[in-house]
């Protein structure tokens, strides 16, 4: 081993050390390294195309789950703000025909940006960022009552928060019936005009003031509206319950809202069993489901909006 590191010096005519053979092994080293830098690179890649661990399929499947349902919460990002533009329409045309002024400027109030949509959304944070919209949207929506009671208040004598709570209890989507306008009359099989909204519930199911106030009407008849009860209300507003089987107040008598006055029936003219109710303001009939939205969630209340609609025939 050691006849490798000396050499024979022809000049001196002795052996002497190779000092030259260290700065060839290091050559030889800083070569191999420089080989195998890119040597490694090209190998990684190599193992990152042709070889998938565990963890890489786990986020391929869940970028791929993400990309399915990307088109769908846009498209349903874009029908939240079509219908946050409907509502806010109509929640106008209800004010102005509460206070006979236009409503404010939404700009004025710190909190109705509770579905404010930004143009661009990070796609990470799409589902994140609708469920929170959506949940303050429900939030908001819970105290719409207690809104128009304070503005009510502000605006002082002669202004009057309108019946707005449903008169059933538990209401399912299947127990929409028909809304206000032109319906097909379940007895003489044409449109006729109907005003108020059909409720499909079982007979005997109990009936809810919908708003304070005093019994003005009680009234039993085999025809017609059949056995009802007319309950009036601050601002003008009367509130009908139609086709009862049993009536539990009397003419006169003051009730609280979600008081019992009745049970829903088939007496008078009714198809079925089931509980007609209208809004009247002085001698005018109001559509009925323009109120109920402060007693509903939002996706509630649209899609009772719908099938009110879409019923096209009524039960009385």
């Amino acid at each position: 081993m050691a006849k490798k590191n000396v050499i024979f010096d022809r000049e001196k005519l002795r052996f002497r050390r190779d000092k030259k053979r260290w700065k060839k092994v290091l050559g030889r080293i800083g070569g191999y390294l420089l080989a195998a830098i890119p040597l490694s690179f090209v190998l990684f890649a190599i193992f990152s195309i042709f070889i998938t661990t565990d963890e890489d399929r786990r986020l391929k499947a869940e970028n791929a789950a993400y990309s399915s349902h990307y088109d769908e919460l846009v498209e349903g990002q874009r029908l939240l703000r079509e219908e946050v533009d409907y509502l806010t329409l109509r929640d106008g045309n209800i004010y102005r025909s509460l206070f006979y002024n236009d409503a404010p400027s939404p700009s004025l109030s710190g909190e109705v940006d509770f579905l404010k949509v930004t143009d661009t959304i990070p796609d990470a944070g799409l589902l994140k960022y609708t469920a929170g919209r959506l949940d303050r949207a429900e939030k908001t929506a819970g105290r719409v009552e207690e809104n128009f009671e304070a503005i009510a208040d502000l605006l002082g004598k002669g202004s009057a928060v309108p019946p707005m709570s449903l008169p059933i209890k538990d209401l399912s989507l299947a127990q929409i019936g028909a809304s206000s306008g032109e319906k097909i009359n379940p007895f003489f099989k044409v449109p006729l005009p109907h005003q108020g909204i059909d409720f499909i519930v079982l007979q005997g199911t109990d009936i809810f003031a919908a708003a304070s106030g005093t019994v003005t009407a009680v009234s039993t008849d085999r025809k017609g509206l059949g056995n009802y009860v007319e309950i009036k209300h601050q601002g003008g507003y009367r509130t009908r319950y139609v086709h009862l089987s049993e009536i539990s107040v009397k003419p006169g008598q003051a009730v609280s809202r979600g008081d019992r006055i009745g049970a829903s029936g088939i007496s008078g003219n009714s198809f079925a069993p089931h509980l007609h109710y209208e809004v009247i303001r002085d001698s005018l009939s109001l559509e009925p489901t323009a109120f109920f939205f402060a007693d509903l969630s939002p996706t509630a209340y649209s899609n009772l909006l719908y099938m009110a609609e879409r019923t096209g025939q009524s039960l009385d």
